[in-house]
C-alpha cells in the first residue's frame, strides 16, 4: 500500500522511511496497515498485499493463540503506561514469526505521528535475535562451567583470580567475592609468589602446562590436585585458564598400590628364603624384617607360648618400638585381662586378629598405655600353624588406623601360611632324613626277619610266580622251597577263591589300588585246605611300573574253626542244638513282621515239662540232660517247616507258629507235641514220663511287641502248671488270672520299700592266683516279716518289666554308694558291683541319675561302683543302650555283662556293648567238672574274653577243684560258696582281713602241680 503524497514533504518522509534498515509499518487508528518498509518485508517476509491490516498481522506473527494474546495484554499496558505518563512507549520484546516459518526476537516500538497524520502509527522493530542467542549461549557456558567437576579458574598475568566456577567455591569454602580477591598463593601457600613471574613466562612459551600440586582450604584443609594451565591471549592482555582436578582418592589408590607392592615383594623374600633354609633357625628374624622394610609396618614381632607360664614370649622383633615388647604381657588365658587381647585371642581360637583402631578397642584396653607411647593404631595378629596347631604368632603394628584393609590382611596371611608351610616341610625333611637312616638298619634286620619270621612271607612277580618264599609259608603249605619256586600262586589257591583274589591282583596291575588284603583258602601239598589271610603290597620301580609283590600269609585255619564253634555257641543252645534266646528273638522279629504285612496270625508258645525236677533227682543231670535232648527231637520231628522251636533254658522251650488261621488250628499243633512228649522215653536203661505244660499268646489278638509275647506266653504256662499242669492256657489280654496274681504279688514288694524291709548283702570277688580280694558283688535280700529273709528269685519276677522295678534299681545303687563311702572312711577300698536290669538302663534318665548319685556320694568314688547287666539289655535299641553306657563310662563307672553264656549272647552284642568285664554263668561252672558240654561253653567263654581283650570271672566256685580247673583254663577271678557266701555288710572287713586262698589256687601251689 503507498500514501498518498500531497506535497513534497510526505514524499520525503517516505524516502527516509525507506532508507532505515530496521523494518518499519504505519497503520491508522482503525487497524489498517498503510505502509511496510523494504527492511520489515525483507525481514518479516509478508507484502503489503498478504497483510493489510492488524487482523491479518497478529495471527501471522504470533501463531500460537495463548502467546499471541500475551502479546496483547502486554501491548495494551505498555500503550496504557505511555498515556498516563506522557513517556513515550517503552519498547516491547517479543518473539515474532515469519513467512519462512523461523522465529526472531524483536523490541516493538510503536510511535505516535504529529497532528498532521491524522493518528497514524510508525512501529518499528529492532531484530536482537543474535544478541539473545549470545546472551543464552554465555549464560549456557556460564552453568557449564559452574557445574563442571573440577575447579575453574580465570587467572591474570599478575597471578590475580579474576573468576572461577562454583565448584572451585564449594571446594575451597570461599564465596565468589572472596575468591576474586585472592591470588593463586593464596589457594596454594606451597607456591611461593616470587616463583610466579618465571611460571607464566614457562606457560606462555608452553601454551599448556600440567603438573600437580597442593590446594588449601579456607579451613585448612589441604588436597592434593592436578592443574592443567591454558594461556591465552583477549583483546591485547594476556590469561590462564586453569582446570583443577581433586587427585586425593588417586593419590590414596597409589599409596595403596604401593603398600601392596612391597608387602608383595616381602612375601618373594621370604618365598626365596623358604627355598634356601633347611632349618628355622633364621626364618623368624626375616619374616620381621620383610614386614617392616617393605610391607611399610613399623614393628614386627614372633613369639611363642610359654606353657609353664601360660604367656606368650616374643623371642624375634624388628623395626622402631620393639621396647613396646618389654612392658606388654601377653597370655592365652582367657580369664584374665591380658588374656583376651588379640594374642592370646589369635593363639587360643587359632585366628586372624585385626584392631584398626587400637586405642579405641576394648580388647586392647591393658595396652592402651604403652602404645599411645609408641604411637600404634592399628594391629594384626595371625598364628603361625604348625602340624595342624598353633606353634606361634607374629604380631606386627602401624602408626595410622585402618591401616590393614583385605588385601593387606591376605597377603600377610599368605606369608604366615607360607611360612607354617616351611615348618611343616622342614618337619618332613626332619622326618625323611631319619626314615632313610632307619632304613639303611631296617634292611639288614629284614633279612634275618624274612627267613626266621613265624609268618609266611613271599615276593611274587606280576606273571603270579613266586619269586622267593620263606620256610614259614614253605611249612604251611607243606611244600619246598624249589618246589614252590617252579609253581604260581594260582595252582595252589582253592577254586571257588580264585575269582576274587584274581580280581584283586588285576586291580593291582592295572594300577588302581596299590595293596590289598583278603582271606582265601590254600590247598596244600597233601590236598587239605589251609584258611589264610592275605595282605599284598605293590612294590614300583623307578619308572612307576610294578616290580614285583610282597605277599604276608598269616595261617587263620585254627581261629576259623573256633569262629564256628564260637558262632554255633552265641546262636544255638549247645546241649540240643536248638536255636537260643538271641536266635529265638532273631526270627520272633521276623515272623512278627511278616504277619503285621500279611495281616496274618501267629503264635508264640512257652512250653515247660512237668516232673522233670524229680528226674534230675532221682537219676542225675547226665541223664536230665539225655532227657531235654530227646525232647528236642521229637519236637523237631513233628514241627512244621515255618515253625521255630528253640531251648530258652533249664527245661523251657519256646515254639512259634506263623500263618496259623485261629486259636483252634493252634490247639491242633500243640496237641500233637504233648502227645509225643507223653510218650515214655527210654534212657539209660530207665523209662522216664515226662508231660508238658504250654502258654500261649496269639498275634494279633494280643497286639504286643515280641518281648511281650513272650511275657504273656510265659504267665499263660504259669497259670497251665497253676491248673494242674500237662495242659494248654491261652493269655487273656484282659483277665487272664496271672495278672491279678502278679499285680497283688507287685503291690506287696512296693510296701516292703516302703517299709525298709530290704537290705544288701554282699558276696566276695578274688583272684584266685594271688589271694587278693578284688571286689563284693550287692545282691538283695527281702526281710519278710512272716516269711522271713527271702532271696530275689522270690520276688523279683513279680516286679519284671515295672516302672516299680526301676524304683527298687535305684534304691539298690543307693544303698551300694552309702556303703562304699562308708567301708571308705573306715579304710576298706573295695569295688562293688551291683545288677542293672535292662529297664532301668533303658530309661530316659538313667544317666542323670547315676550322675546324682556319685555327686551325693563324693568320697564313695565312682571308680568304684560297677554296673553288671545282661546283653539282653541292648535288645530294641542298642544304640541308646550303648551312648548310655559311654556317658557313664566317662562317669567313671565300669560295666560287666552277668550270666554269660546262658544262651543270650551274640558276637555283635558283645564286639559293641562297651562292657570291661564277662561273668560265666554259675550254671556252667558248677557242672563243669563232669559236664563236657559245660565244660566246653567255660572254655569257649574264656577264649572269647581274650579274643575281646576283657576280663572274665567265673560265678559258682563251689570247691578248690573248680578254682584249680579254671586256673588251667586261664580264669583267675571267681566268687561262690566255695569262696564265701553272701554276707551282711558289717561283715565283709573281717572276712576280708582273714581271707587266705587255699594253697592249690596259689602261684606256688599251682606251679608245683603243673
Amino acid at each position: 500500500m503507498s500514501v498518498r503524497s500531497e506535497n513534497n514533504n510526505e514524499v520525503h518522509f517516505q524516502a527516509i522511511i525507506e532508507a532505515i534498515p530496521s523494518p518499519l509499518a504505519l497503520n491508522d487508528a482503525q487497524g489498517s496497515i498503510l505502509y511496510l518498509n523494504r527492511a520489515f518485508i525483507e525481514t518479516i517476509g509478508y507484502t503489503p498485499d498478504e497483510i493489510p491490516d492488524l487482523a491479518s498481522w497478529w495471527p501471522r506473527a504470533y501463531p500460537d493463540p495463548q502467546y499471541r494474546q500475551w502479546v496483547a495484554d502486554k501491548w495494551k499496558e505498555s500503550m496504557e503506561a505511555a498515556r498516563l505518563s506522557g513517556q513515550p512507549f517503552a519498547p516491547l520484546e517479543v518473539d515474532i514469526t515469519c513467512k519462512d516459518g523461523k522465529v526472531g526476537t524483536f523490541l516493538v516500538s510503536p510511535t505516535v505521528l504529529g497532528k498532521s497524520f491524522d493518528g497514524i502509527h510508525l512501529v518499528t522493530l529492532f531484530d536482537i535475535t543474535q544478541r539473545k542467542r549470545m546472551e543464552e549461549r554465555s549464560q549456557f557456558q556460564k552453568i557449564a562451567l559452574d557445574r563442571a567437576g573440577e575447579e575453574i579458574f580465570l587467572i591474570d598475568e599478575a597471578g590475580h583470580i579474576l573468576d572461577a566456577n562454583e565448584t572451585a567455591c564449594r571446594k575451597l569454602g570461599y564465596s565468589m567475592e572472596e575468591l576474586c580477591r585472592m591470588s593463586v598463593s593464596d589457594v596454594n601457600p606451597f607456591f611461593p609468589f616470587e616463583n610466579w613471574a618465571q611460571h607464566w613466562q614457562t606457560l606462555k612459551r608452553e601454551k599448556i602446562l600440567n603438573f600437580e600440586s597442593r590446594h588449601q582450604c579456607q579451613d585448612g584443609r589441604v588436597f592434593p590436585t592436578e592443574v592443567v594451565a591454558n594461556y591465552f591471549e583477549y583483546e591485547g592482555a594476556e590469561y590462564n585458564c586453569a582446570l583443577v582436578r581433586d587427585i586425593t582418592e588417586r593419590k590414596l589408590s597409589e599409596a595403596r598400590i604401593e603398600h601392596l607392592v612391597r608387602l608383595y615383594r616381602a612375601l618373594s623374600e621370604v618365598n626365596q628364603a623358604i627355598v634356601r633354609m633347611e632349618d628355622e633357625s633364621a626364618l623368624f628374624p626375616l619374616v620381621c624384617k620383610m614386614a617392616v622394610d617393605f610391607g611399610g609396618l613399623k614393628m614386627a614381632w614372633i613369639g611363642r607360648l610359654e606353657e609353664k607360664s601360660g604367656l606368650i614370649q616374643p623371642s624375634v622383633c624388628y623395626g622402631s618400638g620393639s621396647d613396646y615388647l618389654k612392658t606388654a604381657s601377653m597370655s592365652v588365658n582367657a580369664l584374665l585381662p591380658e588374656g583376651q587381647g588379640p594374642a592370646g585371642t589369635a593363639f587360643r581360637e587359632n585366628r586372624i586378629v585385626i584392631v584398626n583402631r587400637f586405642l579405641e578397642n576394648a580388647m586392647t584396653k591393658p595396652w592402651h598405655q604403652q602404645a599411645r607411647r609408641f604411637g600404634w593404631n592399628s594391629s594384626g595378629t595371625f598364628p603361625v600353624v604348625r602340624g595342624g596347631k598353633p606353634y606361634a604368632l607374629l604380631g606386627v603394628y602401624h602408626n595410622h588406623e585402618e591401616a590393614f584393609d583385605e588385601e593387606t590382611i591376605a597377603l600377610l596371611d599368605e606369608m604366615v601360611r607360607d611360612v607354617s608351610f616351611a615348618l611343616d616341610r622342614f618337619d618332613q625333611e626332619r622326618v625323611r632324613l631319619k626314615a632313610e637312616e632307619d632304613l639303611l638298619s631296617s634292611e639288614r634286620h629284614f633279612r634275618a626277619y624274612f627267613e626266621r619270621s613265624m609268618v609266611g612271607m613271599a615276593a611274587t612277580s606280576p606273571e603270579k610266580e613266586w619269586l622267593e618264599v620263606n620256610d614259614a609259608l614253605c611249612e604251611m603249605l607243606d611244600y619246598s622251597p624249589e618246589e614252590l619256586m617252579g609253581m604260581t600262586w594260582p595252582e595252589i589257591t582253592f577254586p571257588e577263591d580264585l575269582a576274587a583274589n584274581e580280581e584283586m591282583f588285576a586291580r593291582i596291575l592295572s594300577g588302581e589300588i596299590s595293596e590289598y588284603e583278603m582271606d582265601k583258602r590254600f590247598i596244600r601239598k597233601n590236598g587239605e585246605i589251609t584258611y589264610a589271610h592275605i595282605a599284598v603290597r605293590a612294590v614300583y620301580k623307578d619308572r612307576g611300573e610294578i616290580d614285583y609283590l610282597v605277599l604276608l600269609v598269616d595261617d587263620i585255619t585254627s581261629t576259623r574253626n573256633q569262629q564256628r564253634q564260637l558262632e554255633l555257641l552265641v546262636h544255638h543252645d549247645t546241649l540240643t542244638g536248638l536255636p537260643n534266646r538271641a536266635l529265638f528273638n532273631d526270627r520272633l522279629e521276623m515272623a512278627l513282621a511278616k504277619a503285621r504285612r500279611s495281616e496274618g496270625k501267629l503264635a508264640v508258645c512257652f512250653m515247660d515239662l512237668d516232673g522233670f525236677k524229680p528226674v534230675n533227682d532221682t537219676f542225675g543231670h547226665a541223664t536230665g540232660d539225655l532227657l531235654l535232648v530227646e525232647v528236642a527231637k521229637r519236637m523237631l520231628a513233628i514241627s512244621r517247616a515255618s515253625d521255630t522251636v528253640a531251648r530258652l533254658g533249664g527245661d523251657e522251650f519256646v515254639l512259634i507258629f506263623s500263618d496259623i488261621s485261629d486259636e483252634s488250628e493252634c490247639r491242633q499243633l500243640l496237641m500233637r507235641f504233648m502227645g509225643s512228649i507223653g510218650k515214655s522215653f527210654s534212657i539209660g536203661g530207665h523209662e522216664i514220663q515226662v508231660s508238658a505244660s504250654i502258654g500261649v499268646a496269639i498275634y494279633p489278638d494280643d497286639d504286643a511287641d515280641g518281648d511281650s509275647l513272650l511275657r504273656h506266653a510265659d504267665q499263660a504256662m504259669y497259670i497251665a502248671k497253676q491248673a494242674g499242669r500237662n495242659r494248654i492256657h491261652f493269655f487273656d489280654v484282659l483277665n487272664d488270672q496271672l495278672v491279678q496274681v502278679r499285680s497283688e504279688g507287685r503291690s506287696r514288694v512296693e510296701l516292703a520299700l516302703k517299709s525298709n524291709e530290704f537290705t544288701l548283702h554282699y558276696q566276695p570277688k578274688v583272684n584266685m592266683l594271688s589271694g587278693k580280694v578284688i571286689g563284693v558283688e550287692a545282691l538283695i535280700r527281702w526281710t519278710h516279716p512272716e516269711r522271713g529273709l527271702l532271696p530275689p528269685i522270690e520276688f523279683l519276677p513279680l516286679i519284671e518289666n515295672s516302672e516299680f522295678e526301676v524304683r527298687l534299681s535305684e534304691w539298690v545303687v543307693t544303698e551300694a554308694m552309702r556303703q562304699l563311702e562308708a567301708w571308705r572312711k573306715e579304710g576298706l577300698n573295695l569295688t562293688v558291683s551291683v545288677n542293672i536290669p535292662a529297664r532301668h538302663l533303658q530309661s530316659e534318665g538313667f544317666v542323670d541319675f547315676m550322675a546324682s548319685i556319685i555327686a551325693r556320694y563324693p568320697e564313695a568314688g565312682s571308680g568304684l561302683l560297677e554296673l553288671e547287666i545282661l546283653e539282653t539289655a541292648a535288645f530294641g535299641d542298642m544304640s541308646s543302650v550303648i551312648r548310655k553306657m559311654e556317658a557313664c563310662i566317662e562317669l567313671g563307672l565300669r560295666f560287666s555283662i552277668d550270666d554269660f553264656g546262658t544262651g543270650y549272647a551274640s558276637l555283635a552284642y558283645l564286639r559293641r556293648l562297651p562292657a570291661d568285664i564277662i561273668k560265666i554263668d554259675q550254671l556252667f561252672v558248677v557242672d563243669m567238672l563232669h559236664d563236657m558240654n559245660d565244660l566246653s561253653i567255660v572254655k569257649g567263654v574264656i577264649g572269647l574274653a581274650e579274643a575281646f581283650q576283657k576280663e572274665v570271672i567265673a560265678e559258682g566256685v563251689e570247691t578248690k577243684e573248680h578254682g584249680v580247673r579254671l586256673l588251667e583254663m586261664g580264669c583267675e577271678l571267681a566268687q561262690g560258696y566255695g569262696i564265701a557266701r553272701p554276707m551282711e555288710p558289717q561283715n565283709v572287713a573281717e572276712w576280708v582281713r582273714n581271707f587266705r586262698t587255699p594253697v592249690e589256687w596259689t602261684i606256688e601251689g599251682f606251679n608245683n602241680k603243673h
